[in-house]
């Protein structure tokens, strides 16, 4: 039996804003997604005053933690542990730091909005995902760059940021189907 995994981040105030119980949701759940689904919830126990922690490991002793900068902020911002000099192309910062993330969850890494403006880089693959399991002690949290010039990052530079999301994951069959084809990519129209 195929098991999706759908969590609810804020659990105990979503039941009590929604009046809903968990037989209700479920229920619900499985009207939509259908009776062959296992539905699993995952709940986190979040209040107004309480998030849910998130435990980083120092792979280098001058790894800096991240921290979010503002009170309205979505994701935390990396720094660099050291003095860096990167080239021209692709360069690899890594940040001295390995996460535990809750399961359920994924790591999404991506540039700061100054990033460019600021150092001239880009991240070389947009965004990075950071899987539940890559957690060791050798598993160093990286982002890729391409510098436009050779440039030097001074230690305690911020140089990316990180949010955790919520991911489903469901069990991947090969499937047949009988469907017509809409047209492929771009075929709803040009504007």
């Amino acid at each position: 039996m195929p098991k999706c995994i759908l969590p609810i981040p804020d659990g105990p105030n979503f039941l009590s804003q929604t009046g809903m119980h968990l037989s209700n949701i479920i229920n619900l759940a499985n009207a939509i997604l259908g009776n062959n689904f296992l539905v699993t919830f995952i709940f986190q126990l979040v209040t107004f005053h309480s998030f849910m922690k998130l435990q980083f490991r120092k792979i280098h002793s001058d790894a800096i933690i991240p921290q979010y900068q503002t009170e309205g902020a979505v994701a935390f911002d990396f720094a660099t542990y050291e003095d860096i000099q990167l080239r021209k192309g692709l360069n690899f910062i890594k940040t001295g730091l390995s996460i535990n993330i809750p399961e359920g969850y994924v790591l999404v890494l991506a540039p700061r909005s100054s990033t460019y403006k600021k150092q001239g880089l880009r991240m070389a693959n947009e965004i990075g995902i950071v899987d539940q399991d890559y957690n060791g002690p050798g598993d160093d949290i990286m982002f890729a760059y391409i510098a436009d010039e050779d440039i030097f990052i001074e230690k305690g530079t911020r140089i990316g940021q990180g949010m955790i999301l919520p991911v489903m994951r469901c069990d991947i069959q090969e499937g047949d189907w009988n469907s017509s084809d809409r047209g492929g990519f771009g075929s709803t129209g040009s504007k």
